[in-house]
């Protein structure tokens, strides 16, 4: 009798290897989501998805690089970059996150090269007459 009870408490702490925990498949759903809002070009919505997911899990790579890719969409390098180095961090050969770390880094770029409003009123004021 001792043996049954042993066997079936070994039974239902080996879970078959496919089993999410709850946490992790709704984790998943939000991803979907998000997925299907970047889709529809509504990218605040799939932030709050992402973000969502994130909390639930934390420590999974792809989350973090879909919030890279959404950020960098919305225009946010700075907020990309440090998705990109968490994404990174987890999983340092995540595609999605070394794609957007690279569009990043252009876009930085990019805009480093092109004068600023703050440089063009300056240099309106400069140019100016002052009497």
């Amino acid at each position: 009798m001792r043996m049954q009870s042993t066997s079936a408490s070994n039974m239902s702490n080996s879970a078959p290897s496919h089993f999410k925990p709850p946490s992790q498949e709704r984790a998943e759903r939000h991803l979907k989501r998000a997925k299907d809002q970047f889709k529809m070009k509504r990218y605040n919505e799939a932030v709050k998805e992402l973000r969502d997911a994130i909390k639930l899990d934390p420590k999974k790579s792809e989350f973090h690089a879909w919030l890279a890719k959404v950020q960098l969409k919305k225009g946010l390098t700075g907020m990309t970059n440090i998705s990109v180095r968490q994404a990174l961090k987890l999983d340092p050969d995540n595609e999605l996150a070394l794609e957007c770390q690279k569009l990043a880094e252009s876009q930085s770029i990019d805009k480093s090269d092109a004068p600023t409003e703050k440089h063009k009123g300056l240099g309106s004021l400069l140019t100016r007459k002052l009497f």
